[in-house]
């Protein structure tokens, strides 16, 4: 049985077909092709008809598709294996309307499968477990795509044209995290400080106040609690003082632990990187920019 494999990346075809066609349990042949990214673009959102998109074929794109096309009309299934996300789903749904459109997948099997890891295992177990595609990651991709064009493409001229600023733009992301910035440092520039007081106690175990001390934190004053920020002046913080000195000299100078509170602590390890974290993370302990890290990257994942 012929197999066809369509996935987004050049630089994973030759491993996804190594490990697929070198298993014992493979159902036939298996060829793998990419699209080298999404192979449509949307040239026109139809505002009156539901925001429908009106697609055309990339032109960089029309020898990946022909050579798609021409291997499914060889194969029996055709295994849909684009990105885990909404512009990999976006891209499978294309490029089955595209083979459907060419009258190839006739009586033929389409299965949509994912992986989150270039493994031998990852690949298999995604074989094993075939799905669809899923309507409401293409309907996110698309919703991305609709605000790209309704919002950033028509803001950003405007914005030039307005401010008389070359290199100005805004965007489905960009604007609403702007307006949260700025939302945020008007909160900052209004705010008006509050002075309050914290009150500590150094205490030991033992008679030598430089062994095991430890600081107590006043949170009850005359048996009532005191607020994160109750204690706000001089005068009650010196009054708060007073009393605590008094209370000590009449138990001569010894308190007693009223109670221990005993509690498992669940400490969980960092989540694993993605995109952003690892260029965060890389850039800060290796002193390196944002661009090299990426590059460094991608030649490693190739």
């Amino acid at each position: 049985m012929n197999n066809l494999v369509v996935v987004e990346s050049p630089a994973k075809s030759k491993t996804i077909g190594k490990y697929l066609n070198n298993d014992s349990n493979s159902e036939g042949v298996y060829r793998i092709l990419a699209t080298g990214g999404h192979i449509y673009e949307s040239h026109k959102v139809d505002v009156n008809n539901d925001f429908k998109h009106e697609y055309q074929l990339i032109d960089s794109k029309r020898s990946a598709v022909k050579q798609i096309e021409k291997a499914m009309q060889s194969a029996d299934r055709l295994y849909l294996a684009t990105d885990p996300d909404r512009e990999g789903e976006a891209i499978s749904a294309h490029v089955k309307d595209y083979l459907i459109r060419r009258g190839v997948l006739k009586g033929k099997e389409v299965h949509r499968i994912v992986f989150y890891e270039v493994t031998r295992k990852a690949v298999l177990d995604s074989l094993s477990k075939p799905g669809e595609i899923s309507e409401t990651l293409v309907e996110a991709q698309q919703s991305r795509d609709a605000l790209d064009q309704l919002v950033g493409f028509n803001l950003s001229p405007l914005l030039i044209r307005k401010l008389r600023t070359p290199h100005i733009s805004a965007g489905r992301v960009q604007s609403p995290a702007l307006r949260l910035i700025v939302e945020r440092q008007r909160e900052i520039n209004q705010f008006i400080p509050v002075e309050f007081w914290t009150i500590g106690v150094e205490l030991s175990k033992e008679s030598n106040i430089d062994s095991n001390s430890f600081v107590a934190q006043l949170t009850y004053l005359s048996g009532k609690k005191v607020a994160k920020q109750g204690i706000t002046s001089q005068e009650a913080a010196n009054l708060a003082v007073a009393s605590i000195e008094s209370a000590v000299e009449q138990s001569e100078r010894k308190l007693k632990v009223a109670t221990i509170n005993r509690k498992d602590l669940k400490k969980r390890p960092p989540p694993p990187f993605k995109t952003s974290t690892f260029v965060q993370s890389a850039t800060h302990r290796l002193k390196r920019s944002a661009v090299d890290v990426t590059r460094i990257a991608q030649k490693l994942y190739e």
